[in-house]
């Protein structure tokens, strides 16, 4: 008489149960890769959200400042000649807080990297480039119901960087009123 066993598994059912854990495995691994992927684009845009909020501020800063010297409201950065208006394009180094406005030209992405100096100090004097490239321009706006011509101006700020090979960017736009 033979004896038959019927407990364990044969090679093939071996071999599948590995198949269905290798599959499953490395499903998990990719949607990892994936989270992990797109945790760091989510920080990439929360911080050229605030360069780009911190562009707008240095702009509301210099209008205020004109204002309290008695200036003209735009002195510097949005008259005929200055670096931030239209068609010019410019930057604003906000260390230190002199806030220096700085013309790249008349084309958009030809400022200069920002750097990191410390963890949350970002200037454009020292410290390591980041991927992050932040840009101004000024357009003064006319024919804007119940304001005065002169009295108001549209500001841009572009924040663009390179994510994983795709130019990625971050667009912020707002009105500024003479409110002097």
């Amino acid at each position: 008489m033979k004896k038959i066993y019927t407990h364990g598994f044969t090679v093939i059912e071996a071999l599948v149960a590995i198949g269905i854990l290798t599959v499953a495995i490395s499903g998990a691994f990719a949607a990892a890769s994936l989270s992990l992927n797109r945790s760091t684009y989510t920080k990439e845009q929360v911080t050229a959200f605030y360069l780009a909020q911190e562009g707008m501020e240095a702009i509301r800063w210099k209008r205020d400042t004109n204002a309290i010297a008695g200036n003209d409201w735009m002195e510097g950065i949005g008259e005929v000649g200055d670096p931030c208006l239209t068609p010019n394009v410019c930057y604003v180094d906000t260390i230190p807080l002199s806030m220096n406005f700085v013309s790249c030209g008349t084309s958009w992405g030809a400022c200069p990297l920002i750097r990191l100096d410390s963890p949350y100090l970002y200037s454009y004097t020292a410290g390591t480039p980041t991927i992050f490239r932040r840009e101004i321009q000024i357009t003064p706006l006319t024919s804007v119901p119940y304001i005065a011509d002169g009295n108001v101006v549209q500001v841009e700020v572009r924040v663009t960087w390179t994510h994983e090979g795709d130019d990625k960017a971050f667009i912020a736009k707002g009105l500024l009123y003479n409110w002097h």
